[in-house]
C-alpha cells in the first residue's frame, strides 16, 4: 500500500495514465501501453514518499524510454499524451471494424435477394417456355445448365462459360456465347432479342438484369409476328379480286337458274278452247 496524492493506491490503480502493477519494498513496476517498466528502489527507501518519487521516476524513464525508439521527443509529446492517442486509434479501430461488419451484413442481404430473383424468375421462364428441370434455376452452376436448355443452346457450352473467363483472352468469347444465350431465352419466351441488350451493356446490366428476367417470367405469352413469312405472302392484285368476285357471281346466277323449276310457254304449245254447242 502506498499514498498518492492524499490517497491511499495500490496494484492495480492507475496513476498519470500508468497502471502500478507491482510495489515491493525494493522495486516498482508499472505498466504503458501494453509495456512494463520497473525501477529499483533505493535502500533505506520504505516510506510512501520514496515510492512515489520513485513512481515518478519510473514513468519519466518509460517516457524517454518511448520518445527515443518512436522518434523526437517534441513529435512524440508524452507518456500520458501517448496513452490517450493509442486509445482514440484502438476505438476508431473499433468503430473501422464494425462499420466494415455492417457493410458485409448489407452486402451478404443484396446478394442472397438477387440470388433468389434470379432463381425464381429463371425457374417461371423455363415453365413458360415448357423446358423440363426447372429446379436447377436454384443450383449453382446447374442455373447456367438450365439456361442453355432454354435458349436451345449446346450443352457443352457450359465448361467453356466457366473455364474461359479464367484467362483474359477467354472473357471475349465467353462473353459473346452468354449474348446469345440471353437472345435465346429471349427468342423462346418469344419476345426481341435486342432485351439481352439490357444485361450485355455497361453501366445499366444491374438495372437492366431485374427488368430483363422479370419481364421475361411475369409477362404473357404472346405469339411473334415473322417478318419472313409476312414478305412471302403473295401480294394480290384489286382487280384480279373484281374479276373473280363477278365470275363468281355469274357461276351463282347460272346454278340458280338450273335449279328453278320451268313454267311451260303460253302460245302454240297450248290446246285450243273447246266450245260446247
Amino acid at each position: 500500500m502506498a499514498i498518492v496524492n492524499g490517497e491511499s493506491c495500490k496494484v492495480g490503480d492507475i496513476i498519470d495514465g500508468a497502471e502500478i502493477v507491482e510495489i515491493t519494498e525494493s522495486a516498482v513496476s508499472i505498466k504503458f501501453a501494453g509495456t512494463t517498466f520497473s525501477r529499483e528502489l533505493g535502500q533505506g527507501c520504505g516510506g510512501a514518499k520514496q515510492i512515489i518519487n520513485t513512481i515518478g521516476q519510473t514513468i519519466e524513464q518509460a517516457n524517454r524510454q518511448l520518445q527515443s525508439s518512436m522518434g523526437s521527443s517534441s513529435d512524440t509529446g508524452s507518456l500520458p499524451d501517448i496513452f490517450s492517442k493509442s486509445s482514440d486509434l484502438g476505438l476508431l479501430d473499433q468503430e473501422t471494424m464494425a462499420g466494415g461488419v455492417v457493410l458485409m451484413i448489407v452486402l451478404a442481404v443484396l446478394l442472397l435477394v438477387t440470388y433468389v430473383y434470379f432463381a425464381i424468375t429463371l425457374q417461371m421462364v423455363a415453365k413458360k417456355t415448357q423446358t423440363s428441370n426447372s429446379w436447377l434455376a436454384w443450383v449453382p452452376i446447374g442455373n447456367i445448365v438450365l439456361m442453355c436448355m432454354v435458349a436451345r443452346r449446346p450443352l457443352w457450352w457450359v465448361p467453356l462459360i466457366i473455364i474461359l473467363p479464367v484467362t483474359i483472352i477467354g472473357i471475349i468469347p465467353a462473353f459473346i456465347m452468354m449474348v446469345l444465350i440471353f437472345m435465346g431465352i429471349a427468342d423462346a419466351r418469344d419476345k426481341p432479342k435486342w432485351l439481352a441488350a439490357l444485361i450485355c451493356v455497361p453501366f445499366i446490366n444491374g438495372i437492366g438484369a431485374f427488368f430483363y428476367w422479370g419481364y421475361l417470367a411475369f409477362s404473357s405469352n404472346t405469339e411473334k409476328i415473322d417478318t419472313d413469312e409476312i414478305e412471302s405472302i403473295p401480294q394480290v392484285n384489286p382487280q384480279e379480286i373484281k374479276e373473280t368476285e363477278s365470275s363468281q357471281k355469274e357461276i351463282s346466277d347460272s346454278d340458280s337458274l338450273e335449279e328453278s323449276p320451268q313454267e311451260p310457254k303460253k302460245g302454240l304449245d297450248e290446246d285450243p278452247p273447246v266450245y260446247d254447242g
